[in-house]
């Protein structure tokens, strides 16, 4: 059978490597030079490439990066063979990606609701902001120039942005994969379906209890989810959803996982609170300690288990994982993300590493590439592994994780501080059950 490369899939050059995304799942995998030549001669039909090889063969094909062909395909042998050439040349920012794999674009800071954990909307009586749909076009063109895989609108509630379907489509046609934030107070079926029509890969919601009392705490709104869900469902739009996992609701996240799975979730998200611009104080009275992430790992290896979404795990939330750093690394495990992998792109247009920390750098006509070369913010991020102190310094997992700076910095006043919630702090590690 021979197999060429599936049209919904993109591969980037990187240094001595490659990124694969495939634009239906959203999946990213990144290939070493020694991936790239297997991939060559696979696509070459060339039976001799190991057990690894065949194995890695059949999961291509089963996650949509290779299709079935009814002959060769030479353009396809030829655009990996330029993909190895230019990883030789080709250069990156330390420790980041020649340019980001996801813009986080912040849409507005209105929103149509108040809640306590917000780390951004517009709380004063100051007119809202929308991000101009100029603004974005040239964002857009950068984008695809750059070959940046994907854009994550949030807000506020982007759902209130006037031209946010205009957005949408554009971008889609563009060849960018768009996904949503909302909290679904909003989403109507009537919307889900001019949302499918414009293109958009998926929508996010946010839980924060099982029930509306305990999400209330945190968020209103609780009663909106469900009508939400199910215009997705009608629409046929995939849906997510992030799971704040904070100290009073630890003891429900096995009612919220199930309640999930049997809502039908393509995926769940698992988030740890970040600092809140409303009430300095949240941060403090929510955050799960060191033993509780133990036992909020313990939930997940059982969910991971029987689950039937995709489960996910905030990246500040990489000190629960079990594994030496490569081969946490060769599973996707590579920690902070911020101006390494992903780039927050404010309302106002300004760039920063992280939407929770504030440090931010102006560009011209959406150029963002400017920032992710040249930016004093997005090195500090970069350089996090010589410059961390405390007990993350000496962490033989620091490059997989690095902790989580803002909420460091707000505990602490230390940007490069250690993270006091991880559960490697505690005596003996989690046992799986």
């Amino acid at each position: 059978m021979h197999l060429g490369i599936h049209p919904q899939s993109l591969l980037r050059a990187e240094p001595q490597a490659a990124l694969w995304f495939q634009r239906q799942s959203a999946e990213t995998l990144e290939l070493d030079t020694e991936g790239l030549r297997v991939l060559q001669k696979i696509l070459q039909g060339s039976r001799w490439i190991g057990l690894r090889g065949w194995l890695f063969r059949n999961y291509l094909l089963a996650r949509g990066f290779l299709q079935p062909l009814s002959g060769e395909s030479p353009a396809a042998q030829q655009q990996v063979a330029e993909l190895i050439r230019l990883s030789e040349h080709i250069q990156a920012p330390l420790r980041a990606r020649s340019a980001p794999e996801v813009l986080h674009i912040s849409l507005t800071d209105a929103c149509q609701q108040r809640c306590a954990g917000c780390f951004f909307s517009n709380q004063s009586s100051q007119p809202n902001q929308y991000f101009a749909f100029e603004a974005f076009q040239a964002l857009t063109a950068r984008a695809v120039k750059a070959c940046v895989f994907q854009l994550a609108l949030g807000g506020g509630e982007p759902l209130m942005h006037p031209r946010l379907l205009e957005m949408v489509r554009h971008a889609h046609r563009s060849g960018l994969v768009v996904n949503l934030t909302s909290n679904g107070g909003l989403l109507t079926p009537l919307k889900a379906r001019q949302l499918v029509q414009a293109g958009l890969s998926q929508i996010q919601f946010s839980l924060a209890g099982a029930d509306a009392a305990s999400h209330g705490r945190v968020r209103p709104g609780f009663e909106a989810l469900a009508p939400a869900m199910g215009a997705c469902r009608e629409a046929g739009l995939r849906w997510g959803m992030n799971v704040l996992v904070t100290a009073q609701n630890l003891s429900e996240l096995d009612d919220m996982l199930a309640w999930l799975s049997a809502q039908g979730a393509y995926s769940v998200n698992i988030i740890r609170p970040k600092p809140s611009q409303m009430e300095p104080d949240w941060l403090a009275q929510n955050l799960p300690d060191a033993a509780q992430n133990r036992q909020l790992a313990t939930v997940l290896q059982r969910w991971q288990r029987k689950g039937r979404f995709l489960l996910l795990t905030d990246t500040s939330l990489s000190f629960l994982r079990r594994a030496d750093a490569d081969r946490l690394y060769r599973n996707g495990v590579a920690g902070c993300s911020a101006g390494r992998r992903m780039l927050s792109v404010q309302v106002d247009g300004r760039v920063s590493p992280c939407s929770h920390i504030p440090l931010s750098d102006t560009i011209e006509a959406g150029d963002f590439m400017q920032a992710w070369w040249a930016s004093e913010h997005l090195e500090r991020f970069r350089r996090l592994e010589e410059t961390l102190q405390g007990a993350c310094a000496d962490c033989e997992l620091k490059s997989v994780c690095r902790g989580c700076r803002a909420v460091v910095w707000q505990q602490t006043g230390n940007f490069d501080g250690e993270d006091l919630q991880c559960p490697k702090r505690l005596s003996t590690f989690y046992s799986p059950s």
